[in-house]
């Protein structure tokens, strides 16, 4: 089967703004392990030694998995892979699975450690979980489903183009913003939900003092940058050139990722030892006592 000549295709612009998404990439890359190595000591002491449990196996994907995954988007974007045989086939594979993986790792994995974050905070309160699931779902399966029928719709503008020696879609999918409104519909919530908790108790109990800031930070400074960079996707999305879309969708799937990672070992480290045992229940029986799980998230006494 022959291949298309795709040799001069692209223009001067086009060539250099592949570039910029390429090195975006890998800056991502190069902060996820910036991250893994800075936290190290306190990942081996505070999380190998716990328990497993489901939060422990997710944080460990987030902190491993992800990256990995994200080493298969880094290189077939550097230009070091070889003329595929097909290579339209094999840009459509390439797009639709590090799009996919992406909603899936962000979406996914990132999402259900803020979800069960929240759920322990309000003691296992069956409504937060009813209502957090549901909006995850329909973040998870809108984000998933709109970036795969995107690629699809633009399978036949995929190319590999020989000169850059990397996959291109020629084709502007302006409409994938809508992707972002369900991560920041999600992120609302979840960020509401964290700081009236904590504000709560911040008045009600004597709560550890670096506890409380870090929960306050850590949710404030997440949301921030979250938002922030959804937004900045969504102008990016709608506003951009064809050639310059996607530019900040791979800094945000590192930046999501490096800051999970930061709450949980914040967490884990500002709880007192008593407190975050692993033999410490879910629930407390004093009106103004707080413990942490064995999955390293505070929980409070429960709601009235």
């Amino acid at each position: 089967m022959s291949t298309p000549n795709t040799s001069g295709l692209l223009s001067t612009s086009d060539v250099s703004a592949i570039r910029v998404q390429e090195s975006v990439a890998i800056a991502g890359f190069c902060l996820m392990l910036y991250d893994i190595l800075t936290t190290l000591d306190v990942e081996i002491n505070l999380v190998w030694p716990a328990p497993r449990s489901l939060v422990k196996v997710l944080f460990l994907c987030n902190r491993y998995v992800t990256p990995g995954l994200y080493i298969y988007v880094v290189y077939t974007m550097s230009g070091l892979m070889a003329a595929p045989s097909n290579q339209s086939h094999s840009c459509f594979e390439f797009f639709l699975t590090s799009l996919t993986l992406e909603g899936l790792c962000v979406n996914g994995i990132g999402a259900v450690l803020m979800l069960l974050r929240v759920y322990a905070l309000y003691n296992r309160h069956r409504g937060i979980l009813i209502v957090l699931s549901a909006l995850l779902c329909l973040e998870l399966l809108g984000s998933v489903i709109v970036m795969a029928y995107g690629v699809v719709a633009a399978d036949y503008s995929m190319l590999f183009i020989e000169d850059i020696h990397a996959c291109v879609s020629l084709h502007h999918l302006s409409w994938l913003w809508i992707v972002f409104l369900f991560m920041m519909l999600f992120d609302v919530v979840v960020f509401y939900l964290v700081v009236r908790k904590t504000l709560k108790y911040t008045r009600e109990t004597n709560s550890s003092t670096r506890l409380i800031s870090v929960l306050l930070f850590d949710s404030v400074g997440y949301f921030l940058v979250m938002i922030v960079a959804e937004l900045l996707n969504i102008i990016a999305y709608t506003s951009f050139p064809s050639n310059q879309f996607l530019v900040g969708i791979n800094i945000m799937w590192c930046l999501n990722t490096a800051m999970i990672s930061r709450i949980y070992l914040n967490l884990r480290s500002a709880a007192r030892p008593e407190d975050w045992s692993a033999l410490t229940a879910f629930k407390t029986t004093g009106p103004e006592s707080y413990a942490t799980d064995d999955t390293g998230w505070t929980v409070y006494a429960s709601e009235e």
